[in-house]
């Protein structure tokens, strides 16, 4: 006898670890791109080194799409859920979708710390934007 709530469990774990597989494997790709090598300073410091040639300025940055939300993920990671969720979206858009997660955040706060970020987010070319009007709708940049 097959338990269904079991398999749907099962499903549902396979497709969140593939998805956390392939975060590590775009971070494996950017370290290994980036030829880091450690150094220690003192006992408890390390800090990392440039290797010859690498321009830490103009590394590859990539937001991949997010299915699920995580309240104690990165900024960036809440903003790539609501662009996935809603496609193509302005500032109050995604403010509403984490403001609907975390209710409990100061929404004054919480839309300026957005605002903040997206225009990081725009001007390292992670996300892509069409101007409309005085404002912005923005997507995740096709990889």
């Amino acid at each position: 006898m097959q338990n269904p709530y079991f398999i749907t469990y099962l499903q549902k774990l396979y497709q969140r670890i593939g998805e956390e597989i392939a975060h590590i494997q775009v971070t494996i790709d950017l370290i290994n791109s980036r030829k880091v090598k450690r150094s220690s300073y003192g006992d408890n410091s390390k800090r990392l080194e440039h290797s010859e040639g690498v321009d830490y300025n103009k590394s590859k940055k990539i937001l991949l799409p997010e299915k699920r939300y995580i309240r104690f993920a990165k900024l960036d990671r809440k903003i790539a859920f609501a662009l996935t969720k809603l496609g193509m979206a302005f500032k109050e858009d995604i403010i509403e979708i984490v403001k609907k997660e975390e209710p409990e955040q100061n929404l004054h706060k919480l839309g300026n710390v957005i605002s903040v970020r997206l225009s990081y987010l725009l001007k390292n070319k992670l996300i892509e934007a069409n101007k409309e009007g005085k404002k912005y709708r923005y997507r995740i940049k096709d990889l």
